[in-house]
């Protein structure tokens, strides 16, 4: 049953990839622009490295324990690996694995609809452009920024689908010395620092909107309150934007809360 699991992990992995490309390259004339785009680039980077490195590992393991002429070949040349190889026989598809599945696809149709309704004016740099008008609908009318909904939607696919049972984590890593670093590298690469960068970014993405568009933002940001999930984030009035993180205290707080909430997603996937 464990190869059925490989075209599942190699789908997971492409859609991480495609939703966290941006669809159009970002103008350099005619617009405004405030973002710096290298360090959100090579960020991305890491975490798609990172994602690539853990479904090639998986599938390279499962392909070994299955196949008898693989499994002679390697340990000829790596005896050792003989235990390692046989645990790949816990890969399984399980339901939690599928649902982290399903929500990763979710992510990626809600970031394409995204695409969809800004079209050319989708980029990873913050701008206005001279020709461009307010979107306000689709996505946009439920939430002012679907595209990083559907990205945290995509982390909590990815989290479900690799630290669930029968993954790496729980076969090879939960019980290791490894399983402290790995659970605080993963909660800061996929929860907090993309976190505070969506709560530091939607703010001065409103405002830009907003000083573009004056009368259309005043009128959006009264129809669709929230900026980021439905009847929970709402930090606009018609005087402006208010940053939800405005001091040190609840910045830990944020950190704190992320943390305990990966901490408790972990305990609940291992008691399955």
């Amino acid at each position: 049953m464990s190869l059925l699991k490989v075209p599942f992990i190699a789908a997971i992995t492409l859609w991480f990839h495609k939703s966290l490309s941006s669809p159009n390259p970002t103008s350099e004339f005619n617009n405004k622009t405030v973002d710096e785009n290298f360090p959100t680039v090579l960020f991305i980077a890491v975490q798609r490295g990172v994602l690539r490195l853990i479904a090639v590992t998986e599938i390279l393991l499962i392909s070994i324990h299955k196949s008898a002429f693989l499994r002679q070949i390697v340990l000829s040349w790596f005896p050792a690996l003989d235990g390692a190889i046989s645990r790949a026989s816990n890969l399984q598809i399980t339901t939690p694995f599928l649902i982290g599945w399903a929500l990763v696809w979710v992510a990626v149709d809600l970031r394409k609809r995204c695409y969809r309704e800004l079209g050319p004016f989708f980029t990873i740099n913050m701008q206005t452009k001279c020709d461009q008008k307010l979107v306000t609908t689709g996505p946009y009318s439920i939430v002012r920024h679907p595209s990083y909904t559907a990205v945290e939607i995509l982390h909590v696919g990815t989290l479900l689908a690799n630290f669930c049972q029968g993954s790496l984590w729980t076969t090879y890593v939960r019980d290791s010395a490894w399983s402290t670093p790995v659970i605080a590298a993963w909660a800061i690469l996929y929860g907090i620092v993309p976190l505070g960068f969506f709560l530091r970014r939607m703010p001065v993405e409103d405002a830009m909107l907003r000083e573009a568009w004056p009368h259309a933002w005043a009128k959006w940001s009264i129809q669709t309150p929230y900026r980021m999930i439905p009847f929970v984030y709402c930090t606009s009035d018609l005087r402006g934007t208010r940053l939800l993180v405005s001091t040190g205290s609840e910045l830990r707080d944020i950190v704190a809360l992320v943390t305990l909430r990966y901490h408790s997603t972990l305990d609940s996937l291992e008691e399955r």
